[in-house]
């Protein structure tokens, strides 16, 4: 099975597909909509792209870049939340 690994960042978003040994097999990179449904419609244009390449299907991860404040078990304001409005 495939692992789609997507990079949402503030400046792009970028997808790895990894086969099963860690090998890549696929890597593209777009830049970042500023809005929310047009960077989830971007998520999804990514994977369709790398399954439709590779003629598989994969699980998919996604990293937003986060400041988990200890303090208070909380994450802080980045670059994510014009994205997924987390407060």
């Amino acid at each position: 099975m495939l692992r789609i690994g997507v990079d949402l960042g503030g400046t792009k978003i970028e997808v790895v597909v990894l086969d099963g040994e860690g090998k890549e097999l696929f890597r593209k990179r777009i830049p970042t909509p500023r809005e929310y449904i047009a960077t989830l419609d971007a998520i999804e244009s990514l994977v369709n792209e790398a399954e439709s390449t590779l003629a598989q299907k994969g699980s998919v991860g996604v990293g937003i870049p986060r400041r988990i404040e200890l303090k208070c078990s909380f994450c802080v304001a980045g670059v994510a939340d014009q994205i997924i409005r987390l407060k």
